[in-house]
């Protein structure tokens, strides 16, 4: 690992712990009325960013303090796991680093576990696809969480160069 692999790791935990923050402190902020203008940008801002890349309907994103989530419930799964997903590879790296054993690059690896990872969002889908039903917030939450977790310590194993 070298020291600008650590640095890019750390500085991905530290954005995706503060975006999921972000997320998570939106609603509240816009529902209790920002008393500064700077917090009402800020929100407003957080919204746009969510309107990028998730579909923002309303009956499948939560509400809490009754203010729509800057993003689905499954989005916000998927962004809930990755600080998780990103310590995760840097815990695995400094335990690589001590181990005496020689590792593959683990490309093999990690198509497994992020094809794995699909599975509970592919299911969610396939169920709302057969049955018209749709799947309820926190089971499309811990099926994200099953994906982003494993796609940010993806991420980080490749940032750390434990991956070729």
């Amino acid at each position: 690992m070298t020291d600008a692999g650590r640095t890019t790791t750390v500085a991905l935990l530290a954005v995706t712990a503060l975006w999921t923050g972000a997320l998570a402190a939106t609603p509240y902020a816009v529902s209790h009325g920002p008393a500064d203008a700077r917090v009402g940008r800020a929100a407003g801002l957080l919204y746009a960013a969510g309107s990028l890349i998730c579909h923002q309907r309303p009956d499948r994103s939560y509400h809490p303090w009754g203010a729509q989530s800057p993003v689905c419930a499954r989005c916000f799964g998927i962004y809930l796991a990755a600080p998780f997903g990103v310590a995760l590879a840097l815990t695995a790296s400094r335990r690589r680093r001590r181990s005496s054993r020689p590792t593959d690059d683990g490309r093999a690896m990690w198509r497994r576990i992020i094809l794995l990872a699909c599975v509970p969002t592919a299911l969610t889908i396939a169920w709302e696809w057969t049955t018209g039903d749709m799947t309820p917030g926190l089971v499309r939450t811990w099926a994200g969480a099953a994906l982003g977790g494993p796609v940010a310590a993806f991420i980080g194993a490749v940032a750390l160069g434990d991956v070729r």
